[in-house]
């Protein structure tokens, strides 16, 4: 939380100087053996050891990244009323020490306190507010959708605000108003009348967007006010709570625990709840409900059929095809199994039509030449390199005399050999194409289940926009956006002489300021990556310490902000 820092210091300095000033006087528990009878001081030293128990757990919530930690206004009151119904041992030395601790751990954790509560409250005025202004942006059918939203509201609001006898007098009255804004208007154009709801609209609005306005005004103020004069006034704190507060100068300490205790902020002006904007949705949902449900109830079957088919099916199928087949694959293509390789032709064919080429030509060459002159395994290298010269000599010479080589066969045999020698040479060709593929077969393997693992990709990533967001749908566009507007308000903020005026206006330039740093670092850490967003943190509590930096060290934060983050936004 903005300033949570500041709080846990403050808190720590108190424990600090309590135990410096126990260690300077070493005496203290001689005397609170003496003084055992003084029922008031022990009282006051149990009192005073439940509000450090409670500035302890205060400290270790704020150092263990817990956004808000609620106090046990309870136990803190029920001790200062049982204090302040006795009276205090009069020369005791334990007395100023044991009543300077309780009240500045209990006037800073009311400080928090109240930090807390304008940090968790004033945002919601901002954003009814903002929703009042996107409504007013809208087109004129979006914002007669609004009013009919709200008419039921607005209608039973009039109804309890006034008697049946009032009614017709103030719906006259109402008439009477709308029609002299509409005087003057020419007879032709009497269309106008069908401006009225959008205007009706119009001034809802408005007034809402008033009404928030002055709102904030005030508790902004307020709030930056508390946020200034606190730490300074280290004396008289209890006045600036109390100021806050709206009590009166020199309340008691229990009053002002009551007091924030019960500190609230309701929006004069809230957002509709969902029942209020989604009740003609909801009306027509019921409205042709039992009709749909009676269609549904009679096509039960085929829903059935295709949720089956096109729910499950698909699903198993998606799951064996494209993801275990593929997976299956290549592992076997890693393994180098032997039958999982991909071919176009199958094996042992080559080997097959090569032996045959050979054992062709080896006849044909000893027919035609002396069987002693041809050298066999030399015949069969020339046949492996593709090597046919004695062959292509025989088949010349024969084209000499085709007629009679033709009656013969002989010419007939060379042709069907050369039919052969082109088998061969495509399937080497093919041959070649298999090893391709097959070198290739690993990558073939990871394209096929590219699909299915861009599938469960998108699946992993809307689970966890689901576990981090709270829906599937992605909200990274309205962080940015929201990011973006609070960056330029605080800087634009940083610039204004927000230190040196300590009037209204700068009270309210800094209520405002920490407000939108505690948007800045709420959907900063929403886009930033888990483990960036201590660094974010740090970074934004820099800016809202008001002490730590001046304005200018603020601004080169900002500048930091947009080098370091600037990716993630």
């Amino acid at each position: 939380m903005i300033a949570s820092r500041y709080v846990a210091s403050e808190l720590e300095s108190v424990t600090r100087k309590l135990e410096l000033q126990l260690y300077e006087r070493a005496a203290i528990s001689e005397v609170l053996e003496q003084t055992s009878t003084d029922l008031e001081l022990a009282k006051a030293n149990e009192v005073l050891q439940t509000i450090k128990e409670e500035a302890d757990a205060c400290v270790a919530a704020i150092n263990g990244g817990q956004k808000f930690y609620t106090i046990k206004y309870d136990q803190i009151l029920t001790g200062l009323e049982g204090l302040s119904s006795g009276k205090w041992s009069m020369g005791s030395p334990l007395e100023p020490l044991i009543r300077d601790g309780i009240s500045d751990y209990l006037h800073i954790l009311l400080y928090y306190a109240l930090l807390s509560k304008n940090l968790e409250k004033l945002p919601q005025l901002l954003s009814d507010q903002e929703y009042y202004g996107h409504i007013s942006r809208c087109s004129w059918i979006m914002r007669l959708f609004y009013g009919l939203q709200i008419m039921p509201v607005k209608m039973v609001k009039f109804i309890r605000g006034h008697t049946l006898e009032e009614l017709p007098s103030r719906l006259r009255q109402t008439l009477r108003i709308h029609n002299f804004q509409l005087v003057g208007l020419p007879i032709h154009r009497t269309w106008q009348w069908t401006k009225l709801p959008i205007a009706m609209v119009d001034t809802d609005i408005i007034q809402k967007t008033a009404s928030l306005e002055s709102q904030l005004d005030l508790h902004v103020k307020k709030f930056g006010k508390l946020l200034r004069e606190f730490p300074r006034q280290e004396s008289d704190r209890l006045e600036v709570l109390s100021d806050f507060l709206d009590l009166k100068p020199g309340s008691s300490e229990s009053a002002v625990v009551r007091a924030v205790q019960k500190w609230h902020v309701d929006s004069c002006a809230p957002r509709p709840n969902w029942l209020v904007r989604y009740w003609p949705t909801i009306l027509l949902a019921l409205a042709g409900g039992p009709a749909g449900v009676a269609a549904v109830w009679q096509a039960r079957s085929e829903i059935a059929a295709f949720i089956k088919h096109n729910l499950f099916e698909f699903a198993r199928d998606l799951v064996k095809n494209w993801l275990v087949e593929p997976l299956r694959n290549i592992w076997s293509t890693v393994h180098h199994d032997p039958t999982s390789s991909i071919a176009i032709m199958s094996q042992g064919t080559l080997d097959t039509e090569i032996n045959s080429l050979q054992r062709m030509l080896i006849d044909f060459l000893k027919e035609h030449e002396y069987a002693n002159t041809v050298d066999t395994a030399v015949l069969l290298k020339e046949i492996e390199q593709g090597n046919l010269t004695q062959f292509m000599e025989i088949y010349e010479s024969q084209l000499r005399k085709p007629i009679r080589n033709l009656v013969t066969g002989d010419l007939i045999r060379s042709l069907l050999i050369q039919i052969q020698k082109g088998k061969v040479d495509g399937s080497l060709a093919i041959h070649g194409i298999d090893k391709l593929l097959q070198s290739q077969q690993l990558v073939f393997g990871i394209v096929s289940i590219s699909p299915a693992l861009l599938i469960l990709y998108l699946m992993f990533d809307s689970l966890k926009r689901l576990v981090k967001y709270g829906t599937v749908w992605s909200k990274a566009a309205k962080y940015r956006r929201s990011v973006s507007v609070s960056l330029n308000n605080v800087e634009r903020l940083l610039n204004s002489p927000i230190e040196e005026d300590d009037g209204d206006t700068g009270y309210w330039n800094l209520g405002l300021l920490t407000l939108e740093m505690a948007n800045l670092r709420e959907y900063g850490a929403k886009l930033v990556p888990h483990s960036r967003t201590a660094e974010w943190s740090r970074d934004i509590d820099e800016m809202a310490s008001s002490s730590a930096l001046s304005t200018t060290g603020k601004l080169n934060v900002i500048n930091r902000i947009y080098h370091v983050y600037g990716k993630y936004f």
